[in-house]
Order: structure tokens, then C-alpha cells, then sequence
């Protein structure tokens, strides 16, 4: 079947199971603070129902002083080859999409700042020929104008008018699908709850990457 819409796909959620990367990042900090790590599934808890950041580092008994200091190094060290190597593809996908034909038909969008270690991810986890289009944002980005900086990404490199979908786990991804007039598909096993994506009134809504599969199949 000939795949005539064009597939935008966030990388962290939709594609990546980066919750073990985003626990361990966390768990070195606090230890290097003499705190005492929250569970992972306490952690991630809190990340996927927007928990802010200052609440999680009271319950690692830490101050609020430690606070700046976490999130730079934070964002310090989220895109380091040490780190990264705990992503994982979500095994339903690596499974259908390697074989499948939208293989090499996807737009990656993604806020990743750093192209080199982008670029080595995809290649180690064996899926950089899914996408045509590799289109990453090189630099901060106010949180909330997220969604801005994926609309102006994808618009600056198509220049022109979109027929297809957005596929991601956050509000940025609906809302960018959204002013792009795609249809916006939510994601609900990444980084935010299913509560907080249905507030944005997605076009559609998937449980599982085993629900992703199957809505993929649909059209390829």
C-alpha cells in the first residue's frame, strides 16, 4: 500500500522507552547531593503526572537549594553517550516498523540539542533508516513555547502545507499537530499520563506501543 501521509513522530515516548535513562539521571544526581532516591516507579509517577521537580527532590530529602543546581546538571548530562545508552525502542515497534513500509518514511521532530549524539543513538539502536527527515531543535526553548519551536521546525524545513499526523507523548506534540493541521495522535505510555493528554482533546488516543502498531498497520 502506497503511504501517502507524511508520519511526524516525537522520539522520546512514542519510539524511545526513556524512563530508565531519565531515573538514573536522577538517582546520580541526588546521591552526589547525599540524598536518598524515591522508587522508580515513584519517580516516574511523579514525571508522567507533572509533578514539579522541587516536590521530588523534598521526598529525596534534599533542600530546595539543590534545585538549580539539579536541573543544570541535568540538562548536562541528559545527551551524554553514558546516558543514552539506557534508551530503549519500545520492542513492539522495533518489531513491525524495521519490516514494515513506512521504514524510512518518518519525520523524526525532536528536541534534542546535540545532532552528533542524536545521530549515533539512532544508528546504535539500528533504526536510523525509519525516518527520511531527521529534524532536531539546537538550542533551549521556553517551556511554553514548545510547541512553537516544533511548528516553526517542521515548517521551516517543508515549506509548505501537511496532510498526516503527529504521533506524540506530550501536550507540545498535540498542540504542534494541531497548528500544522495534522491529526494529532497521543501516546499515553511516555512521559505524561492519559488525564493530562486528554485536557488537550487529541484526535486520537493509544494505550500501548502494541495499540501504536496496530493504528500504524491502518495506513501502511
Amino acid at each position: 500500500m502506497q503511504i501517502s501521509e507524511t508520519f511526524f513522530f516525537d522520539l522520546d515516548g512514542p519510539i524511545l522507552d526513556v524512563s530508565t535513562k531519565y531515573y538514573q539521571i536522577y538517582v546520580d544526581i541526588v546521591k552526589e547531593l547525599s540524598g536518598t532516591p524515591i522508587s522508580k516507579e515513584a519517580y516516574w509517577q511523579n514525571k508522567r503526572n507533572k509533578v514539579p521537580e522541587s516536590t521530588t527532590l523534598i521526598a529525596s530529602d534534599l533542600h530546595l537549594d539543590a534545585l538549580s543546581y539539579y536541573q543544570n546538571i541535568r540538562k548536562e548530562k541528559i545527551e551524554t553517550n553514558a546516558y543514552l545508552t539506557y534508551d530503549k525502542v519500545w520492542p513492539e515497534l522495533l518489531l513491525y516498523i524495521s519490516n514494515s513500509p513506512l521504514r524510512g518514511k518518518i519525520t523524526l521532530v525532536t528536541f534534542r540539542k546535540n545532532p552528533r549524539t542524536l545521530k549515533k543513538e539512532l544508528c546504535d539502536l539500528g533504526i536510523s533508516s525509519w525516518f527520511k527527515d531527521v529534524l532536531s531543535i539546537n538550542g533551549d526553548v521556553n517551556h511554553r513555547d514548545r510547541h512553537e519551536g516544533k511548528v516553526n521546525l517542521i515548517r521551516d524545513h517543508y515549506k509548505k502545507d501537511l496532510n498526516g499526523f503527529f504521533i506524540g507523548d506530550t501536550e507540545t506534540d498535540i498542540r504542534a499537530g494541531k497548528v500544522l493541521g495534522l491529526k494529532s495522535i497521543a501516546v499515553t505510555f511516555g512521559i505524561r499520563n492519559a488525564d493530562i493528554l486528554m485536557r488537550e482533546e487529541p484526535d486520537i488516543i493509544l494505550n500501548s506501543p502494541a495499540a501504536l502498531v496496530n493504528w500504524v498497520k491502518t495506513y501502511s
